[in-house]
């Protein structure tokens, strides 16, 4: 395959869109990435409190929480034993990088009290949650 047609294929890739809900599913996403009918995931994400994503990911996201509902859940959860879950989509793209390397591994949980200034910065997904969280 030339490098114009892997450049095209994960162009292609980018437009699969992918809910991403809990851990469980994650890991079983990145242990059947190589099958047929699941090639577009290769690989698991780690968030970091106020720091970015893995390096080496091209990644789009888009919060599915309205504005009001963020709010509201922020104002349920400010006692530390709740937790609510926030749901993302994400579409991924690797350019680089081991399944195996710590930087692609899945954290402990996704369930975030706090998740705030989510942007992109050098096609790096970026987000600010509650160091607690972390």
């Amino acid at each position: 395959m030339s490098l114009m047609q892997q450049i095209e294929q994960a162009r292609q890739n980018q437009q699969h869109e992918v809910a991403v809900i809990t851990v469980a599913e994650l890991r079983r996403m990145a242990l059947f990435s190589r099958s047929e009918t699941n090639k577009r995931i290769r690989a698991t994400l780690r968030l970091y409190g106020k720091a970015a994503f893995a390096r080496g990911l091209h990644l789009n996201m888009l919060d599915e929480c309205s504005d009001s509902e963020f709010e509201s859940d922020c104002q349920a959860t400010r006692t530390p034993t709740h937790v609510t879950q926030q749901q993302f989509l994400f579409r991924v793209t690797i350019w680089s990088g081991d399944i195996n390397d710590v930087r692609f591994t899945v954290g402990n949980t996704l369930q975030l009290r706090y998740v705030r200034k989510v942007d992109l910065w050098n096609n790096i997904v970026c987000a600010m949650c509650h160091r607690d969280d972390v």
